[in-house]
């Protein structure tokens, strides 16, 4: 075909078109309805669509249907409007479902439109449809409720009852070691407090502290020394008290002859007199300390001894 004979086509086209959409009612606009089936099941989704070709100028009001249609109630649905040379072109999808078999009609479905320039809507409206919703039955067999079956046992897994059975074991086999295997018999041997403050006694001797003139470092030791003697051997808290405050419980103590505790006076001054008046003591003097605490423990080990006879 050449291109003057398709130029007259489509002016005849253009002409006959534009002479539709003049001056009457059906002319305007026009309704379509359609349904993608005819024949569904219950529960079956059906599509149902209506179009509406309207002329450019004409307001149009689109239906609402609300939650359903007649014997359908619609599950979703949606609209879009395009426009084709002079017309406006509305279209409106719903999807439709029915849990009631039988045969049914959608009715037809009123449209109001009207022109810019009139004051009353108009109303056009759409063909009616058939549509058949069949059973899920067999037609003619009688239909027989089962009764629900009872519960069924849980699968039994061999690899994961292996697998709980082997931690359990091996939790209660760790268990046992852990708290039998390395529990093994301690027999402390408990050295006598008289004991310890010899040892330590001895260990300060060797030291240079005399030599170097470092008396208060020597007279620190050696009350500590006497100190931890008497707290291990009276349970009494001396390590923590000030002079002072010993001095004041010695006053009440019964642990401890006169002699003693005239002991514990005289050799717990003279050490503060070093310790913090910075007094340098002759070798005399030192040589009466260490004679006082070991004269001191002597006779409160003995004390020990007679009590264990």
């Amino acid at each position: 075909m050449n291109p003057r004979a398709i130029l007259k086509l489509l002016g005849v086209f253009i002409f006959f078109w534009g002479w539709e959409g003049v001056g009457f009612p059906q002319a305007d606009i026009k309704v379509e309805t359609k349904l993608d089936k005819n024949k569904v099941s219950i529960g079956e989704k059906v599509g149902y669509t209506l179009k509406i070709t309207a002329n450019k100028g004409i307001e149009v009001k689109l239906p609402e249907f609300g939650e359903g249609l007649e014997n359908f109630a619609i599950e979703d649905f949606g609209q879009k409007k395009r426009r084709f040379f002079r017309r406006v072109i509305y279209e409106v999808w719903y999807k439709l479902s029915s849990y009631q078999s039988g045969s049914y009609t959608i009715p037809s479905v009123k449209i109001f439109y009207k022109r810019k320039k009139d004051k009353e809507y108009k109303t056009i409206s759409s063909k009616p449809l058939k549509i058949e919703v069949k059973s899920l039955l067999a037609e003619g067999k009688p239909f027989k409720i089962k009764d629900i079956y009872g519960p069924l046992p849980y699968p039994f897994n061999w690899c994961l009852a292996l697998f709980i059975l082997t931690i359990v074991l091996g939790s209660i086999g760790c268990g046992i070691y852990f708290f039998f295997g390395k529990r093994k018999p301690s027999f402390e041997v408990k050295i006598p407090p008289h004991q310890q403050a010899y040892k330590k006694l001895e260990l300060l001797k060797s030291k240079d502290y005399l030599e170097r003139g470092d008396f208060k470092s020597f007279y620190v030791e050696l009350s500590n020394i006497l100190r931890d003697y008497i707290e291990e051997r009276f349970q009494i808290k001396a390590l923590e008290m000030t002079t002072e405050e010993f001095f004041s419980f010695l006053r009440e103590a019964n642990y401890f002859s006169p002699e003693q505790k005239n002991i514990l006076k005289e050799f717990f001054s003279f050490s503060d007199l070093v310790k913090f008046a910075r007094f340098s003591p002759l070798k005399e003097e030192v040589q009466k300390s260490l004679s006082s605490v070991e004269n001191f423990i002597d006779q409160t080990k003995q004390q020990i001894d007679d009590d264990n006879q």
